[in-house]
């Protein structure tokens, strides 16, 4: 799969850094420092893989830490964020930052966890911690890389895990993540026990659901992407939708949507044939939750939602993203 293949080259670029600063480099077993900053979060592949597939149980890791032990399966019933990091590696450290954010902002929700692996995890997290003002969640030592090697192997750090509520692995990021693209990556488990998704019916693979307008905002506000693809005139007559992107069905590019292939996009339009055309498209791109406002632009007027003028042309701008690789 191409997705594999990418990382596959990302790898390889790996060692050939390794060889060309091979005095930089950590001692032979460890994790090396990953090449990228803010890299584009990777899908799981979809076929199976000794490590790593999509909804694979997660490996039963128990870590010791000053505070007690960290037992991950104990942890079912809460998103889990795994950080493989080391003290000697900058992008670990920089990306410390957002991982914070996110603990504390949604605490209530997710469990981030800071995994170290130095050659000597616990002397060395220890003299980082009497240098460095600590993040809020738990910083924990990996004697031997035990916890990597139940992950099949850490081999670029940061690497960063998910697991969703049931303890099963839904994605793995190579590189420090930004706080939007930490969100990015957990979308997709925040709204699956949200209401407003349970009552929609369940979407098999590869098609395209229609849903009501009002079912639009609550799933926007839990991570879901709007996009409107009308014409710059049209949204002039009949006023833009609130949060949304403004993508042309012309000039709509799979960089346009999220970086995670399991986050939810919405697509909207004036009668429904631009929508569709795009969902069509969305799935080609590799996108596992596709839908289409039932009834486009007049059904969320009807519904009684707000239509905002048009402001400016900024939010038709492609956003800045890292190059990823694309299915299909």
């Amino acid at each position: 799969m191409m997705l594999r293949h990418g990382l596959s080259v990302l790898l390889l670029t790996a060692l050939l850094l390794g060889c060309e600063n091979e005095m930089d480099q950590p001692h032979d077993g460890l994790a090396a420092e990953a090449p990228l900053e803010d890299s584009s979060a990777l899908r799981l592949p979809d076929e199976p893989d000794d490590a790593f597939s999509e909804d694979t149980l997660a490996p039963p890791v128990r870590l010791s830490g000053p505070e007690g032990d960290f037992v991950l399966a104990d942890e079912r019933g809460r998103i889990v964020v795994l950080n493989f990091w080391a003290t000697w590696n900058e992008l670990s450290q920089d990306g410390l930052a957002s991982l914070d954010t996110l603990a504390q902002e949604l605490a209530d929700e997710v469990l981030v966890v800071g995994i170290t692996e130095d050659e000597d995890p616990e002397m060395a997290l220890g003299t980082w911690l009497e240098a460095n003002t600590a993040p809020t969640f738990a910083l924990l030592a990996d004697p031997a890389q035990t916890a990597a090697h139940q992950f099949g192997d850490i081999e670029l750090l940061p690497t960063t895990i998910v697991i969703d509520r049931e303890g099963m692995v839904r994605a793995r990021h190579t590189g420090i993540l930004s706080h939007d693209a930490l969100l990015d990556l957990l979308g997709p488990i925040l709204i699956e026990d949200d209401e407003p998704l349970a009552i929609l019916p369940a979407m098999p693979r590869g098609t395209v659901q229609p849903i009501a307008a009002e079912e639009v905002p609550p799933l926007i506000a839990r991570g879901a992407m709007l996009v409107d693809v009308r014409l710059p005139d049209e949204r002039d007559q009949v006023g833009a939708l609130p949060h949304a992107q403004h993508r042309p069905l012309s000039t709509l590019l799979a960089q346009d949507l999220p970086a995670n292939f399991a986050m939810p996009v919405i697509f909207v339009c004036g009668e429904g044939v631009d929508s569709d055309a795009a969902a069509q498209r969305a799935l080609t791109w590799g996108y596992m939750a596709v839908y289409v406002v039932a009834g486009g632009v007049p059904a969320w007027a009807d519904a009684g939602l707000p239509l905002e003028p048009r402001a400016s042309t900024a939010s038709e701008q492609s956003p800045v993203l890292p190059e990823r690789t694309v299915l299909g």
